[in-house]
């Protein structure tokens, strides 16, 4: 079996292949870099966990995933991955104080996975395990993404109640990389997409 060493340039190919979801503009390229990852991966995926709409206030809320290829990858073991698409559904989160956010989201949490039986897909189990033979190596504990398909009317009452994001001024039609000040509750400021996402290994 072939196995996948850090130092070498991986390509996905010579173009995007895309369908009708395709977002143009709002796509994403995610620029990642490994702390403490295992050095040989039989098949690197990035998976994002979309959470439930009630998951800022239950964790074991229903999620969706989605798996990004990597379309770069190189020494010292950075990588970039493309996401093409909108989520698979977005809607209305609930605060944790059981109130509804006042815009249409989908935040998704960073895992890095070794989809070993190659099949293009890892399940997750909800302590974020996967299931066997698919391996989770890494995740990303200090970023998430935002998908933002209808922004807030008015932005000043939810930067004033800092419900999830600090400055919700920045959270645009599209994709948005947030940095994390807090896990729980959820909470960030939406940053530079071309920020660096650092992925660690997972106990």
């Amino acid at each position: 079996m072939k196995r996948f060493v850090w130092p070498l340039i991986f390509l996905a190919g010579c173009g995007r292949l895309v369908d009708g979801s395709y977002l143009g503009d709002a796509t994403l390229t995610l620029h990642g870099v490994f702390r403490g990852v295992p050095t040989a991966i039989d098949h690197p995926l990035v998976v994002i966990k979309w959470l439930g709409f009630d998951a800022l206030i239950d964790a074991a809320a229903p999620s969706d995933l989605s798996f990004l290829p990597l379309s770069v990858l190189q020494f010292p073991a950075t990588f970039d991955a493309d996401l093409l698409t909108a989520p698979p559904e977005s809607g209305v989160y609930l605060a944790s104080d059981h109130h509804p956010i006042g815009a249409t989201l989908r935040i998704g949490q960073f895992f890095f996975g070794d989809d070993k039986d190659g099949d293009g897909a890892i399940t997750l189990l909800l302590d974020n395990t996967a299931v066997a033979p698919d391996v989770v190596v890494g995740s990303a504990a200090h970023e998430v993404v935002l998908f933002v398909d209808q922004g807030p009317q008015d932005v000043a009452p939810l930067n004033r109640a800092s419900e999830l994001l600090s400055n919700w001024q920045g959270a645009s039609h599209g994709y948005h990389v947030v940095e994390l000040d807090s896990f729980s509750p959820l909470h960030g400021a939406v940053v530079d997409n071309h920020q660096t996402i650092t992925f660690s290994a997972v106990p």
